[in-house]
């Protein structure tokens, strides 16, 4: 038997040095690109179960209406820029006629030149229903007296105060929601640096105090990412939809770039994604290379108690605008914990939606058509 000189196990012990050093690279790379953009703890939604077949009824509606739904009772208040004299038109669902406009557009007194949609409902101390909105231009946050508004048919806040965004971030708050006792909770999203053409800021929540406006803790959800094939499309990138549960102690965001559900949990800071099984992950965004191919995904979301409903838009490569053709009759239903535990299947594609958790009935809208329409869940 030969012997093994000395430099020959020399050679052996670094093929074998060098070949553990790249499987430990590649390995950290792996757990990086899985890691470094998402800050959350990442799992898979492995049970899909059977789609339910459910039949809408189209609701006549004898105004022109636009932009974003919001049911409350029997009325859908509509907000668009597009609306010249008021930022909201309300519609009866049962007359389909007007019922009113709010929040008059101009440069009076509590008036502005265009106003978030509602995504909220609250009680205040009297027990009337109220919604926050924020006024980007004019850098105010209002709450919406509801009740009193319906009444009178006359624009009613419970209270205006300024909130200056511009010092908080570089862009405004994409979603404000109340957390109760005077507490906001806000999105910073994305946003280029100033100075530097590759670098982002990473989408973040702040809450903070609307006595004292200033930041009283910060929720982290991403890493800086940039990825050169998207340009501006890198502000899109890590964007979604989001909804607070209606008792304040959750945060839902379905992502727009990925098919990805995350939870964050307001009250201990615990952040958790959801990946549905086969989809691709946050870690594909930096593979793109063509940004007319963005895989715009999920396009509207609401929750209520139990339930965090997400419609499901799957754009197909080769679309030459990543907003057109966005309309889906896809609803994935989560539970809180981050199980899929529904599929619906509606009978018309909808483009936004809203829900009147107390009915059970979903909202549809269909622009392409002009179209809303009813569905009973």
């Amino acid at each position: 038997m030969r012997k093994i000189s000395f430099i020959e196990v020399k050679e052996i012990l670094m093929k074998i040095f060098c070949f553990l050093f790249i499987l430990t690279f590649v390995a950290c790379q792996f757990e990086i690109s899985e890691k470094t953009i998402f800050k959350g703890e990442l799992s898979k939604v492995e049970k899909s179960p059977q789609f339910e077949n459910i039949i809408g009824e189209k609701i006549r509606i004898a105004e022109p209406f636009a932009g974003f739904p919001f049911v409350y009772d029997s009325l859908l208040f509509f907000t668009h820029p597009k609306y010249r004299d008021y930022s909201i038109y309300c519609i009866n669902i049962n007359s389909g006629r007007l019922h009113a406009k709010y929040i008059k557009k101009g440069r009076g007194p509590n008036e502005f030149r265009n106003t978030t949609p509602f995504f909220q409902i609250l009680k205040n101390k009297k027990g009337e229903s109220v919604s926050p909105f924020m006024a980007i231009n004019e850098k105010m946050y209002g709450i919406f007296n509801l009740d009193k508004s319906i009444e009178t048919k006359q624009t009613v806040f419970d209270t205006i105060y300024k909130e200056k965004w511009d010092e908080k971030c570089l862009l405004p708050f994409t979603y404000t929601f109340s957390l109760g006792n005077n507490l906001v909770l806000a999105r910073n999203d994305a946003a280029k640096q100033f100075g530097n053409e590759e670098k982002y800021s990473a989408p973040k929540y702040l809450k903070f105090s609307s006595n004292t406006n200033k930041p009283d803790e910060e929720y982290n959800i991403y890493n800086e990412y940039y990825n050169e094939n998207l340009g501006e499309l890198n502000m899109a990138a890590l964007a979604s939809t989001d909804r607070i549960r209606p008792d304040k102690k959750k945060l839902a965001m379905a992502m727009n770039g990925v098919n990805q559900l995350n939870i964050l949990d307001i009250e201990n800071g615990k952040l958790k994604g959801f990946l549905t099984s086969g989809s691709k992950g946050i870690e594909d965004l930096n593979k793109i290379v063509d940004k007319e191919k963005f895989p715009f995904i999920n396009k509207c979301m609401e929750v209520d108690q139990n339930n965090i409903y997400v419609l499901n838009v799957v754009q197909q490569n080769g679309n030459d605008n990543i907003f057109e053709n966005l309309a889906s009759n896809t609803v994935n239903v989560f539970d809180w914990n981050g199980n899929l535990v529904r599929r619906i299947k509606l009978s018309n594609n909808i483009e936004f939606f809203t829900m009147d958790a107390k009915r059970k009935l979903l909202y549809g809208v269909n622009t392409a058509e002009e179209a809303i329409y009813r569905f009973k869940l």
